[in-house]
């Protein structure tokens, strides 16, 4: 299924929000995924899908990502 993407940018540059439509022109809600960062080093932390299920991102103290952890854990 194709698709057309927006992404809401914040002041920094980082997506916030991506909002997908269906391309076929019918009325539905886009499904939307929210972003969260942290604000030293902008690293993603969290990630929220349309269910508003959420994926958490850690990092070590250099900042290299170790961790995920999505809704089903």
């Amino acid at each position: 299924c194709i698709q057309i993407v927006k992404f809401t940018h914040d002041l920094r540059g980082d997506v916030i929000q991506t909002d997908k439509y269906p391309i076929d022109g019918s009325q539905v809600a886009p499904i939307s995924t929210q972003h969260k960062y942290e604000n030293l080093y902008a690293h993603l932390t969290h990630s929220f899908d349309e269910n508003n299920n959420q994926t958490q991102f850690n990092y070590d103290r250099l900042g290299n990502n170790i961790d995920v952890i999505d809704a089903m854990g």
